[in-house]
């Protein structure tokens, strides 16, 4: 069974930590060799830091000031000796390479932002966004595609793609003050997933975290997770924290009581949180009301704007040309 992306990250996580802890015991080693005395008072700060121990269970409270004394005598002895010799102050004194979580990976409880970024690493390298993101983005959209012939809806499809285009890239560039979420439909072939796209490799580049799946596979996820042996809690956990989270096809999934059920629990639970999402699907508001639960079309309906694409289908086009 496929490695977790949780599981995966944390064995890379406690690897990076040994190699960080023995480049730090190398590196002590080293100097030890070149200043004998700091090894000295190396271990000579190890037995009173044992005896400060066994003292404050004691209580002895005379001998515990005393060796605190004694401690501190050495640490400015300690420091003065890396001082002569060329060294930092505090050369000796391991750094965590997080100070929020001090390389534990968790603060009260939560996963900490550094292993949350290596889960997503491993997310990234599992999925193929990366690559489709190379060849679509705002760079590479092409209006040619669209017509400039006006049709029922009052607009040709490049007046109205320009339209859908202008929103866009509004809610790239005011992702972290506005409350917008982004529901594009229409026929296939329009650039509904391309836009999609377009819009996640802004919002990587500028160090934000995007989730981009199929409603289809949301829905395995969710379930897999519920099984604690082989569900992927950190990718679980992704569909809810993420920055943005895009839902492509949605109306294509096998629609269950369990995923209503649990579509509404993850569009809901990231309403409640402010997080923005993207879904793109065929299905215009009316069908969208008929296939889900009233409750998680209404939450759509209010929360999300309404963007529609027409026009001709743009993979035929493309296919004509070749």
């Amino acid at each position: 069974m496929r490695e977790g992306l949780y599981q995966k990250a944390m064995i890379e996580f406690n690897e990076n930590n040994l190699a960080r802890q023995r480049a730090f015991s190398n590196r002590k080693e080293k100097i030890f060799q070149d200043v004998p005395e700091l090894k000295t008072i190396a271990n000579e700060l190890s037995a009173l830091g044992l005896r400060l121990v066994r003292l404050s269970m004691s209580g002895a409270t005379d001998e515990i000031q005393k060796t605190k004394a004694q401690i501190e005598a050495k640490k400015k002895k300690e420091k003065e000796l890396l001082s002569r010799h060329g060294y930092p102050a505090n050369f000796l004194e391991y750094h965590p390479h997080c100070s929020l979580c001090e390389d534990t990976g968790y603060i009260d409880g939560k996963i900490c932002k550094c292993f949350n970024r290596l889960i997503i690493e491993k997310y990234y390298e599992r999925s193929n966004l990366k690559k489709r993101i190379e060849k679509e983005n705002f760079d590479t959209f092409d209006l040619g595609y669209y017509s400039t012939n006006a049709q029922e809806h009052g607009l040709s499809p490049k007046e109205n793609i320009e339209k859908i285009l202008s929103v866009s890239l509004d809610f790239v560039k005011h992702f972290d003050q506005n409350e917008s979420n982004l529901y594009f439909f229409g026929e296939p072939g329009l650039g509904k997933t391309f836009l999609s796209h377009c819009i996640a490799k802004e919002l990587l580049d500028k160090g934000h975290t995007v989730i981009y799946h199929t409603a289809s596979d949301l829905i395995d996820i969710i379930r897999q997770s519920k099984l604690s042996d082989s569900g992927d809690l950190g990718l679980r956990d992704l569909l809810y924290d993420s920055d943005l989270l895009i839902i492509d096809d949605l109306g294509t999934e096998h629609l269950t009581e369990f995923a209503n059920h649990s579509l509404f629990n993850l569009i809901n639970q990231r309403l409640i949180d402010g997080r923005k999402m993207i879904i793109s699907t065929n299905l215009p508001i009316g069908t969208l009301q008929k296939r889900y639960s009233t409750r998680l079309a209404s939450r759509i309906i209010g929360n999300f704007h309404f963007l529609h694409f027409f026009g001709d289908d743009i993979r035929m086009k493309k296919a004509d040309l070749l």
